[in-house]
This record gives structure tokens, sequence and C-alpha cells, in this order.
């Protein structure tokens, strides 16, 4: 593919620790977040935007897999229209 600028905005909310069947629900989002950075290539500009209580990541793909092994629900809310400002500003 062409390179490509992507924002990552995940939900890492309370709500994230919920069980979806056998696993959490943030276990379930951040699988989908690696199976489309593994579709990364060095050319395309990555960054993961969690939406509660954790800084952006904008490291190489590798850095964003080690980001989501460590990403726990966070104990608050999510701000879902701070986080969405952010990534649409790291895009323009």
């Amino acid at each position: 593919h062409r390179p490509t600028a992507l924002a990552v905005v995940l939900d890492n909310s309370q709500s994230t620790a919920l069980l979806d069947g056998d696993r959490r629900v943030l276990d379930r989002l951040t699988e989908r977040v690696r199976a489309t950075l593994r579709m990364a290539t060095a050319g395309d500009r990555i960054a993961l935007f969690p939406t509660a209580g954790t800084e952006p990541s904008a490291g190489g793909i590798a850095g964003h897999l080690r980001t989501l092994e460590t990403l726990t629900p966070a104990p608050s809310r999510a701000d879902l229209p701070g986080t969405l400002a952010e990534a649409q500003a790291w895009l323009a």
C-alpha cells in the first residue's frame, strides 16, 4: 500500500475491564490494533491515542506493540473529544 498516516484511537477506559466472554474488552480491542499494525510498513506514520490516562504513543511499530502489551484499563472515563482532537492535530 502507499505510505499512510494512521491515528489509532483506542478506548482503554474503565469500562474496557469488563469481560466479553472469557476476555476483557480491552484485550479484544488491542488484538484488532495489533492486526492493523502488522499490515503497516516502514513508510507509514502511525500514532496510538489511548482515550484514558495514558500518553499517546508516536514511535515505530515495535514501540506501539510494546505500548499495547502494557496498556491497562484506566480507572477513569474516556476523554473521547479530547483524544479525537489530539489525533486530528497529529494528522494535520
